[in-house]
């Protein structure tokens, strides 16, 4: 065998090789990838089904995007409590003086 077809021999099973895990990796990545977007679509589906947030779609009822409305409302409370003492106008320094 010359040089040349050792070479393409080596590239062909060099490449069946390191295809074959690559190819079932990409499999299993489409798939994983439906269950995400199906998982995802039930989650916003929820969310818009209890009022949280409302979807966009666009014609083929595929959703695009987003959209949350917020409100809220605050309420306060606040309470003061003191002790009142009196003072004589006298101090006991003046007391002792006398």
């Amino acid at each position: 065998m010359t040089n040349a077809t050792s070479c393409l021999i080596g590239v062909i099973v060099t490449g069946i090789c390191a295809g074959i895990p690559y190819w079932f990796a990409s499999r299993q990545l489409a798939s994983e990838a439906k269950k995400l977007h199906k998982l995802s679509t039930l989650i916003l589906t929820a969310l818009e089904d209890s009022h949280l947030a409302r979807l966009n779609r666009d014609s083929k009822g595929e959703i695009t995007g987003l959209t949350i409305t917020a409100s809220s409302t605050i309420a306060g409370h606040a309470r003061i409590v003191a002790n009142l003492q009196t003072v004589s106008s006298e101090s006991p320094r003046d007391e002792q003086r006398s």
